[in-house]
């Protein structure tokens, strides 16, 4: 099983670096492909979306594991998504992994996906803080700005990591 290279993986200031959890996630996908590919001999899915892509290495794996695959990473940070593109073009995947910026899975979700990935934020944080945060986003982005840049590089990755109320509220929200 082949999985990104992080010295390939694009995180600049505003984007979660590849961390534990990301490995772990990876490593779990890469172990699932594994177990299914002992019993069935054509296990791997055609259509996999990762919610929350960041820096882009577990839709980069996604695309190394699975050849066949399109993989579609959404987030909504403008950031991550040009890292996640970055790292894809990096990993000579890019034309098979489709970067979209939306909130969880909005606008994508008449697709039936084979596989969906996440590593939502789980960080226990004040919902006020969570709160200014996402309206911090929503602000930079009046008038349709195609961008973050007018977002402070702490702003963007605490939306990263907090999870909100007991570190479940964003993952309330995609289920």
């Amino acid at each position: 099983a082949m999985q990104a290279d992080v010295r390939r993986t694009a995180y600049p200031d505003g984007v979660y670096p590849p961390s534990e959890d990301t490995f772990l996630l990876a490593d779990a996908l890469a172990k699932d492909q594994a177990d299914h590919r002992d019993r069935d001999p054509d296990p791997d899915p055609d259509l996999v979306l990762e919610i929350g892509c960041g820096s882009g290495f577990v839709s980069a794996t996604a695309a190394l594991l699975f050849p066949r695959a399109v993989v579609v990473a959404s987030d909504l940070s403008w950031r991550a998504c040009a890292a996640s593109r970055e790292t894809a073009a990096n990993h000579s995947v890019a034309g098979r992994v489709d970067v979209i910026c939306c909130e969880s899975a909005a606008g994508i979700r008449e697709l039936v996906f084979d596989a969906i990935l996440v590593n939502p934020p789980y960080v226990p944080t004040p919902r006020e803080e969570l709160t200014r945060a996402l309206a911090a986003l929503r602000r930079s982005r009046r008038g349709g700005e195609r961008s973050d840049a007018g977002l402070d590089v702490g702003t963007a990755l605490t939306l990263a990591w907090a999870g909100g109320e007991k570190g479940m509220e964003v993952t309330r929200c995609m289920i």
